[in-house]
């Protein structure tokens, strides 16, 4: 996964407990061995540019579907449409990743399966069906297993949507 430089982490080695283990990270990319994702609105580091839409979702599973002759346009179509996200491909291509990198960001770590999710400063930056889309997303993620965490650094927002999203944990982050 490529790198995210805009959530700081110290240079030192922190450590966490989780699930009754103790997780040492120096990096980012540390947590995701222990499958903790991190994104943060506005962030588009994590698109690649030189990739399609799919092929940026698609990411976390080319371990699994690709080939030395390349990528498997058969399992490509069974992932995307028939089985995990149930997409339509025009839909994805019409994504603008300028704009909407965080939505090609929850269908990667959809597919990604993280034990944890942890997501910067979403909800402030989106509008109402923006935040309803996201809000299905979600709940499907924890679903499925996963945890999430929603940091955001405006106390209305913390405000305005601590009810509505149940299970899901909203910190507010004082910078």
């Amino acid at each position: 996964f490529p790198r995210s430089p805009a959530i700081p982490v110290s240079a030192m080695q922190s450590r966490f407990e989780l699930d009754g283990e103790i997780i040492a990270y120096k990096n980012i990319q540390e947590l995701m061995k222990h499958r903790i994702a991190l994104m943060e609105y506005g962030n588009h580091t994590e698109i690649c540019e030189n990739l399609t839409n799919e092929e940026n979702i698609l990411l976390p599973t080319y371990p699994r579907i690709c080939s030395a002759f390349g990528f498997y346009q058969k399992q490509q179509k069974y992932i995307l449409e028939d089985n995990f996200l149930g997409l339509d491909r025009r839909d994805i291509e019409l994504l603008n990743p300028e704009t909407e990198a965080w939505k090609i960001g929850i269908y990667r770590y959809k597919l990604f399966h993280p034990r944890v999710l942890i997501l910067k400063n979403m909800l402030q930056n989106l509008n109402v069906r923006e935040v309803a889309w996201l809000k299905r997303e979600l709940r499907e993620i924890v679903g499925r297993g996963s945890s999430v965490l929603l940091l955001e650094n405006e106390s209305k927002v913390c405000d305005k949507y601590h009810m509505e999203i149940g299970n899901i944990v909203l910190i507010l982050v004082l910078a």
